[in-house]
């Protein structure tokens, strides 16, 4: 999981907060990999599972309503 204690995260929040700077983020799997986070292709993957687990709950209620 990501670590919202870095130093170099609490910075860039600091700098988000003041509103004084224009802000442009570069972001990527590779770089954001070592840190935790998930690449391009599992962040799809979750996301499509996570619908996938939505539809099938959806799906399992309006059957148990129409009975």
């Amino acid at each position: 999981m990501f670590d919202t204690n870095q130093d170099s995260y609490k910075a860039f929040q600091n700098k988000v907060c003041e509103r004084t700077h224009h802000l442009m983020a570069w972001v990527g799997s590779g770089l954001s990999a070592s840190a935790g986070l998930p690449t391009w292709s599992l962040l799809r993957d979750k996301l499509c599972d996570s619908l996938e687990g939505k539809v099938r709950t959806l799906t399992q209620a309006s059957e148990t309503r129409t009975g």
